[in-house]
């Protein structure tokens, strides 16, 4: 037992075969790859502010640094091989995102518009792997009261978002953002229900404004062909009904 401890051998190189070094640096190629595959698939949101290289650095090197530590069966120089890899990989991606523009966009992301004049975004929201409570509850948490307020809103591939509004005086009606349960039944409209009076409504699904007026009768949204509709939010303020 006593030769066991501070055997400079077992430390650095294992008992394994020095064949199994090379497969290191294979395995650790492919999983890099695969991991950065994996992770561009996961949404932007689930990033935590970091980029996909940033994440998949930590995530790289966690294992890395830490393995070799604690672990007695896991050699030194096995965890300097796949840190220098790691290392290596990373270098390599960012040198050729910067000569590609298509590797640029995989590997660093663009930013996905989310509103545009008032309206969702839905393509771009369904690409960033959004649900619209998400996006609400990020545009609340910036005081946002309705969509009107805002010209566009992105989310970057960090995901943080960037929220351009409308000046004071350009404000439009728009689709309130409280939480579903603060709105009353009484204050969403169905396809063929009669208007009950002239207003701005939104449609429920896009957010996408239409003067009706009273006595009309609500129809399908020529964008998004949903089926609802909701009282507008105008200068800030909410409707009664939606408190």
């Amino acid at each position: 037992m006593d030769g066991y401890s501070f055997d400079l051998q077992r430390i650095f190189l294992g008992d394994l075969p020095l064949l199994f070094f090379a497969e290191i640096l294979l395995r650790t190629a492919i999983l890099y790859t695969w991991t950065l595959i994996m992770i561009r698939f996961t949404g932007k949101r689930s990033l935590s502010e970091l980029t996909a290289l940033e994440l998949l650095l930590i995530i790289g090197l966690g294992s890395a640094v830490g393995d070799p530590m604690f672990y007695p069966d896991v050699p030194v120089l096995h965890g300097m091989a796949v840190i220098t890899v790691v290392v290596l990989l990373h270098s390599l991606t960012v040198m050729l995102s910067n000569r590609s523009e298509r590797l640029e966009d995989f590997v660093i992301g663009r930013p996905s518009r989310l509103v545009v004049d008032g309206v969702i975004d839905l393509e771009g929201l369904h690409g960033a792997q959004l649900s619209r409570q998400e996006l609400f509850m990020e545009l609340r948490q910036r005081e946002i009261v309705h969509l009107g307020q805002l010209e566009r809103v992105y989310v970057e591939p960090d995901g943080k978002f960037s929220i351009y509004r409308l000046g004071e005086g350009r404000v439009r009606p728009g689709m309130p953002i409280v939480p579903p349960e603060k709105i009353e039944p009484s204050a969403v409209y169905e396809v063929d229900g009669r208007v009950p009076q002239e207003a701005a409504y939104t449609c429920q699904n896009c957010a996408r404004p239409e003067l009706y007026h009273t006595g009309d009768t609500f129809h399908a949204c020529p964008r998004c062909h949903h089926r609802a509709w909701v009282l507008a939010s105008r200068s800030g303020v909410l409707d009664d009904r939606l408190h």
